[in-house]
């Protein structure tokens, strides 16, 4: 057993007691370091996949980021020029959509702002466009805009069998029954 009280006074005499010289510090530490090493480096390995991995992500984001945010600006401008010019809205909206390959929701909410600026216009091409960015009729507003200008346009009976695929909600109410009817004159 080690004495302890000769710590305190002089560490000597204890390597002196252990016989730890010179040599036998090296041969302790020639046989512990390579399993240290080990055991550390596959810690530090294991440590080092987050760090990895979200260096490896950030470096993905970074490259996609500017595809996207120009792909946001076509978006949004074609939605906007749609108000404005929606002839040329539509030109650009089929050769954009072949380079940005927009998803169909983002082509049909491009669409739907066309054909309702044309529909505000009476402008019987809005027909042709709605009726592509809709054809199920689950858009209130472009089903009524739809059927606004096809009685505008004196086209009863299409306006009649556009009436007859509204939704029960829509169809029910006291102005479509009425221009039902009416259309059936």
């Amino acid at each position: 057993m080690i004495d302890c009280r000769c710590v305190d006074e002089d560490p000597a005499p204890l390597g002196a007691r252990l016989g730890l010289s010179g040599v036998a510090v090296n041969r302790l530490i020639s046989r512990v370091a390579p399993r240290f090493a080990t055991v550390l480096g596959q810690k530090l390995a294991g440590q080092a996949v987050p760090i990895l991995g979200a260096a490896a992500g950030a470096g993905t984001n970074y490259a996609f980021i500017d595809y996207y945010v120009e792909v946001a600006h076509v978006h949004f401008g074609l939605r906007r020029l749609a108000r404005q010019d929606p002839e040329q809205a539509l030109t650009l909206l089929d050769s954009y959509a072949r380079r940005f390959a927009f998803s169909s929701d983002e082509k049909v909410a491009i669409a739907r702002q066309v054909g309702l600026t044309l529909a505000k216009r009476f402008d019987s091409r809005a027909l042709k466009v709605m009726a592509e960015s809709d054809p199920e009729l689950r858009d209130n507003t472009v089903s009524e805009w739809r059927a606004r200008l096809l009685l505008r346009l004196g086209q009863w009976d299409e306006a009649y069998r556009l009436t007859q695929r509204f939704p029960a909600e829509l169809a029910n109410t006291n102005r479509w029954r009425y221009w039902q009817a009416r259309s059936l004159q």
